[in-house]
């Protein structure tokens, strides 16, 4: 399977390798689009694509909840510190 024939795949390659948490939520939102576009069309059913849309999917989904956990802890340690300002 050559992932890299799909259209979706440099969208969700970009995002799953973005370091930047600035600039991940982005790209995360732009690979679902990729992929969400792409499902229009019809996937043949039990495809290696068919199978690699629903891996990429998954993954997109982890990491959009890591990025809203991380959020989250940096707005609890922001809010603890403002907490330790007199």
């Amino acid at each position: 399977m050559c992932l890299t024939n799909y259209l979706w795949f440099e969208s969700y390659q970009n995002a799953i390798c973005e370091t930047d948490e600035t600039k991940k939520a982005g790209l995360l939102l732009e690979a679902r689009s990729a992929l969400e576009q792409r499902l229009l069309s019809p996937v043949r059913s039990n495809s290696e694509e068919e199978v690699a849309i629903n891996n990429a999917l998954e993954a997109l989904a982890m990491l959009e909840r890591n990025a809203r956990v991380n959020r989250r802890v940096d707005d609890l340690l922001r809010e603890f510190e403002a907490s330790k300002l007199p």
